[in-house]
C-alpha cells in the first residue's frame, strides 16, 4: 500500500486479547451517544488517512 503497511483486526478476533494495551479510540466522531470512553486513552473523531499518520497517533514506531 501507498505509504507502508497499515491494517486493523477487531480485537475479538485475537486469542487473549484481554492482554492487549490501548493506545487511542478511532472514530469516535459516529459512536453511539451512550458509549462511554476512558478519558486517559486518546480519542480521534475519524482515523488516520496513511500509515505516517496511524504512526503519530500510536505514539511512534514498534
Amino acid at each position: 500500500m501507498k505509504g507502508g503497511l497499515t491494517g486493523g483486526c477487531n480485537c475479538g478476533a485475537v486469542n487473549e486479547s484481554y492482554k492487549l494495551e490501548l493506545a487511542a479510540h478511532f472514530r469516535v466522531r459516529s459512536k453511539q451517544p451512550w458509549l462511554q470512553l476512558p478519558e486517559e486513552i486518546a480519542q480521534m473523531e475519524t482515523q488516520p488517512e496513511d500509515a505516517a499518520g496511524w504512526t503519530e497517533s500510536l505514539g511512534g514506531p514498534i
